[in-house]
């Protein structure tokens, strides 16, 4: 018999990476901090709202995260995991798809309510990191440089330096 699909992402990994963000050197307090997420493939609602309140308990400062819907209707449906993967597939190719819209907004009205001396710490997992790809090419320089995004899992390399 076939074994069917499951994905759950574990709630750990996502405490680990925001333990770890939570001690980086420059996440200054005295600054104005907005913190910002957006999910991969495969994350409901209830996972987002979750998500927010662990990483806005870990920070201190209130999370506001970008939702990139799933297609699946729960863990056991491959057909709309293909649809995610295929979303994303598209989306890796260059195609500006709703959620990058969608992200672009986000970021931008977080990036004016932290003003020139505040800082938005963007988190992006999996395909969201291949959104947050896309969108940041169409942000600018200026508004790039009040940010800080940290992705895992991530589908797109995000910025490429001399040590990368």
């Amino acid at each position: 018999a076939m074994q069917r699909f499951r994905y759950q992402q574990p709630s750990w990994i996502l405490h680990v990476v925001v333990l770890i963000i939570a001690q980086s050197p420059w996440i200054v307090r005295s600054r104005k901090v907005r913190l910002t997420y957006i999910n991969g493939i495969a994350t409901h609602m209830s996972h987002m709202e979750d998500g927010e309140k662990e990483i806005t308990s870990i920070f201190g400062e209130p999370c506001m995260f970008c939702y990139n819907p799933t297609s699946q209707t729960h863990y056991e449906d491959v057909v709309g995991w293909l649809g995610d993967i295929t979303q994303a597939g598209t989306q890796k190719l260059g195609r500006i798809t709703d959620e990058v819209n969608s992200l672009v907004h986000h970021l931008k009205d977080a990036v004016n309510r932290v003003g020139k001396r505040g800082v938005v710490v963007h988190i992006a997992h999996s395909q969201g990191a291949l959104i947050t790809s896309l969108a940041c090419k169409q942000l600018t320089p200026q508004e790039l440089s009040r940010m800080e995004v940290l992705s895992f899992g991530g589908a797109a390399v995000l910025r490429t330096t001399l040590e990368t």
